[in-house]
């Protein structure tokens, strides 16, 4: 697998390719997202934890798995979906 990854970028490429533009998306539409805007994992801020809760639960009847984080794991207003 390094060897691939080595010799190889266009995963890697690709994986920066969907970041950017799933980052651009959601913010287009009003969304706030977290962390380095270059990182995969891009956590979108919703501030009201069963907001954050409903929407994981909702994405994953989407068949796309992400995971609700409210308080005590982030401060208490800041949950979000990672």
């Amino acid at each position: 697998v390094f060897d691939m990854l080595m010799n190889d970028t266009s995963y890697r490429d690709r994986l920066e390719a969907n970041t950017k533009r799933f980052r651009t998306k959601m913010e287009s539409v009003g969304f706030k997202l977290m962390g380095d805007p270059n990182h995969p994992i891009a956590p979108v801020m919703l501030k009201d934890a069963k907001l954050a809760q409903a929407f994981a639960t909702d994405m994953l009847d989407h068949g796309i798995y992400v995971i609700g984080f409210s308080f005590p794991v982030v401060p208490k207003g800041q949950a979000r979906i990672r």
